[in-house]
């Protein structure tokens, strides 16, 4: 490149003999490559890949400046004839991610504020990998994203459920989530081609049954296991099977239900019992009141019993300002459950060593 190249194409984007050049190089390019109203950019960004306006590939250039791929044809094209024959854009690399893309769409018209100019920085130093051809961490993160490459973050390791111990594990998405709740993060409309503060919020969690007690800190064991009846669970120790059984679920209907009389093909008794009412989000707060939490051991007892006292810990979610107001914290997936009742009952019908229910200590609990 020659000297009069480097008196526009090294200054600082923000000088007006940068500016300058950006004006004659477009000028130039728009009558020699132009098709209609577009041309390719050769920003940092767009890599002479994508078709823009011509106001839009200027704003490009002064804001991420050329790519370093196409700056000798950037200052050959400045220095062309008003016309001229059309010379092709060259290139050897070219890094396949649709990141760039979709800021390029979403910051046209508005361009980006000083945290996206930060972004754009870590993205662009994000295809530079920390060493060449050595392991996923140091790959470009467009890379990291495909299948063969793909490391899930946020699988936990090891043989074993966390139990307690996964309020450690979300500690850091909490902490996200509640500075979404509070301050919310800055956003572009393009309906509207307007910013705003989008804020969220987490409406329950979803789990199978054991994972329901490591999210919400209820013991889903013993004698009170039933998250929904709580402290009123009905519960009956089978001593030949050695099973706990969970009893009583006529009281869920309503008060004149016929089976709510029918002894013989219950347990020999009419049901007067009703439904407890369900804990609210503030009464479960005021109960766990200074409640201390203990994680970081392994294999550790319970210092009381489960069916003393089922709480477990006082979950993480109820730092979320608005998890207590909430009213539903935790649903259960009933894939799973539908699952383990399919497998009693077919194979109790169908007799299934290991899967049958109908079994001699089931006849002598009876």
């Amino acid at each position: 490149m020659t000297e009069k190249g480097n008196t526009w194409l090294n200054l600082p984007k923000y000088t007006k003999g940068y500016m300058d050049g950006v004006k004659l190089y477009m000028k130039k390019a728009m009558a020699n490559f132009g098709r209609g109203e577009k041309i390719k950019c050769p920003c940092r960004k767009c890599e002479n890949r994508l078709w823009w306006g011509g106001s839009d590939v200027e704003r490009h250039l002064i804001w991420s400046g050329p790519s370093p791929l196409f700056i000798q044809s950037i200052y050959d094209v400045s220095l062309l004839a008003d016309k001229t024959d059309n010379v092709e854009f060259e290139h050897n690399t070219r890094f396949g991610d649709n990141l760039d893309d979709m800021l390029d769409v979403i910051y046209s018209d508005v361009g980006p504020n000083d945290d996206a100019r930060k972004f754009y920085r870590l993205v662009d130093e994000g295809k530079q990998p920390l060493y060449p051809g050595f392991v996923n961490y140091n790959r470009p993160p467009w890379l990291n994203i495909k299948p063969e490459n793909l490391i899930l973050s946020t699988s936990i390791p090891g043989p074993n459920d966390p139990g307690n111990n996964i309020d450690v594990y979300i500690q850091p998405l909490i902490e996200e989530l509640k500075e979404l709740w509070k301050k919310g993060v800055e956003t572009y409309n393009a309906a509207t081609n307007q910013k705003f503060k989008l804020r969220a919020s987490v409406l329950w969690t979803i789990s199978d049954f054991p994972g329901y007690a490591m999210m919400s800190g209820w013991s889903t064991k013993g004698k009170l296991a039933c998250p929904v009846c709580h402290y009123e669970t009905s519960s009956m120790y089978f001593k030949h099977s050695k099973k706990l059984c969970y009893m009583n679920h006529r009281k869920f209907l309503d008060p004149n239900h016929k089976w709510r009389f029918d002894k013989r093909r219950f347990n020999g008794e009419v049901e007067t019992g009703t439904s407890a009412p369900m804990l609210t989000g503030r009464q479960v707060a005021e109960i766990l009141d200074g409640y201390e939490n203990s994680f970081g051991g392994v294999g550790k007892k319970r210092k009381v019993s489960c069916d003393i006292n089922p709480w477990n810990k006082k979950s993480i979610f109820f730092d979320l300002p608005y998890w207590k107001d909430n009213l539903t914290w935790h649903n259960l997936d009933v894939m799973h459950i539908e699952k383990n009742i399919c497998d009693s009952v077919l194979g109790t019908l169908l007799n299934i060593g290991g899967k049958t229910k109908d079994h001699l200590a089931a006849r002598l609990d009876l």
